[in-house]
């Protein structure tokens, strides 16, 4: 056997930090969602009506059912990206 030279040596110092940590983005859970999509109103004879309160996005990629979020200067996809600006 061949004895061992040097080894480990000295423990390392420990690194002080300069700046506090980035806190962390979390998803916020919205509850009954769905509410802020669609708009149920009656009509004079009893039966509902469904409007759509948010435009569905016009890629083919996304298909319907996909609805663009509403910002106050802009319209925006959360699948394909596609971003409509407001003027």
């Amino acid at each position: 056997m061949l004895p061992v030279e040097g080894g480990k040596g000295k423990k390392k110092k420990k690194k002080v930090f300069t700046k506090p940590k980035k806190p962390i983005h979390r998803h916020k859970l919205e509850k009954m969602r769905a509410l802020k999509y669609f708009k149920v109103t009656e009509n004079d004879d009893g039966s509902f009506k469904v409007e759509r309160t948010r435009d569905e996005c016009p890629n083919p990629v996304c298909g319907a059912g996909v609805f663009m979020a509403q910002h106050k200067d802009r319209k925006y996809c959360g699948k394909c990206h596609l971003t409509y600006a407001a003027k």
